[in-house]
C-alpha cells in the first residue's frame, strides 16, 4: 500500500474524530474558543513531538512565517463559524453541503486556474450533488427557527467560500516545498493566538479553565485529533497523492459527525435523507 494511502486514512479518521467533537461542544455550554484553542496548541505540541520522534530539525523561514499567519487565521474563522453554524442546522445538513460546494467551486476553479478538464461523471455528480442539496433543505413552520436557520447558512457560506480558498492556498504552500513540522508548528502558534485576541465575549480565564475531568478528557481528544489531522493533512498533500482516490477517501468522514448525531442527538432520519446519504456515496465514487 502507497504510505499517502495510509496518511489519507488516518487523516480521515481523524477528521471525522474531530467533527463529532465539534457537534458535541455546539451543543454544549463548553467554551468555543477554549474547544478552538487547546486543539490548536495540539498543533504544535505534535509538531515538536514528531520532530523529536524522527530526529528532524524545524527548518526556519521568513517567508513561510505570514503564509503560515494568513492560513491560520482563515482556518480558525471557519472552524468558528462551523461551531457558530451547528447550533442552527443538523450535522447531515452542514457537513454533506459544506463538501458539496467547496468541491465544486474548488473543481471549477481547477479549470480556470489549472486548465483542468472536467470529465462527463464529474458533470452526473455535480447534477447530483445539487439533488442532495435539495433534499437536505430544512423546512419548518415555527418562526424563531427559520432566523436561526437563516442565520446557519449564512454562516454555511461563509465558511465554504473562506475554506475553498484556504485549501487552494495550502496546496500551493505545500507545493512550495515548505518544511511540513515547521508549517505545522507556525501554524499551531498562530492559531492558538488568534483563538486568544479574537476571544469575542470570553475572557482569558473562561477560554484557559478546565471545569472537570469530563472537559479535559474531551479537550485532550479533541487536541488529540486534531493535531495528527492536520499533520497528516499536509504530509497528503506534499507526498504525491492521487487526488481522486485521496478525495474519496477523506469525504467519508462526513458520514462520522452525521451517523453520531442521529443516534446521540436524535437528529430526524426521514426518507429524504436517507436518500440523499446514499446519492452522497454514489457521487463521491463519480468524483474523479
Amino acid at each position: 500500500m502507497e504510505v499517502w494511502i495510509i496518511y489519507a486514512l488516518i487523516w480521515m479518521l481523524c477528521t471525522g474524530i474531530f467533527w463529532i467533537l465539534q457537534k458535541i461542544d455546539s451543543e454544549s455550554s463548553m467554551n468555543r474558543n477554549g474547544f478552538i484553542f487547546y486543539a490548536h496548541l495540539w498543533a504544535v505540541v505534535i509538531s515538536i513531538w514528531a520532530a523529536i520522534f524522527t530526529k528532524t530539525d524545524f527548518i526556519h523561514s521568513f517567508q513561510l512565517l505570514p503564509l503560515a499567519m494568513i492560513a491560520s487565521i482563515s482556518y480558525f474563522i471557519v472552524l468558528r463559524l462551523r461551531l457558530s453554524c451547528l447550533k442552527f442546522m443538523s450535522s447531515s445538513s452542514y457537513f454533506i453541503n459544506y463538501r458539496i460546494f467547496v468541491s465544486i467551486i474548488l473543481l471549477l476553479w481547477g479549470q480556470f486556474l489549472f486548465n483542468e478538464s472536467i470529465v462527463t461523471s464529474e458533470y452526473i455528480w455535480v447534477f447530483l450533488w445539487f439533488i442532495v442539496f435539495y433534499l437536505l433543505l430544512e423546512q419548518k413552520q415555527d418562526k424563531k427557527w427559520k432566523e436561526n436557520l437563516k442565520t446557519g447558512y449564512i454562516y454555511l457560506w461563509l465558511s465554504i467560500l473562506i475554506a475553498s480558498i484556504l485549501w487552494l492556498f495550502q496546496k500551493w504552500i505545500m507545493i512550495q516545498d515548505f518544511d511540513v513540522l515547521t508549517y505545522v508548528l507556525y501554524s499551531g502558534i498562530f492559531w492558538s493566538l488568534a483563538s486568544l485576541i479574537f476571544k469575542w465575549k470570553d475572557n482569558l480565564k473562561n477560554i484557559l479553565t478546565i471545569t472537570s475531568r469530563k472537559h479535559l478528557l474531551f479537550l485532550l481528544i479533541t487536541a488529540l485529533s486534531f493535531g495528527i489531522w492536520y499533520y497528516f493533512n499536509l504530509m497528503a498533500l506534499q507526498g504525491g497523492w492521487d487526488v481522486a482516490v485521496v478525495y474519496k477517501i477523506i469525504s467519508y468522514s462526513l458520514f462520522f459527525p452525521i451517523i453520531f448525531s442521529i443516534l446521540f442527538f436524535k437528529e430526524e432520519l426521514s426518507l429524504k435523507r436517507i436518500i440523499a446519504f446514499i446519492l452522497t456515496i454514489i457521487s463521491i465514487f463519480l468524483f474523479v
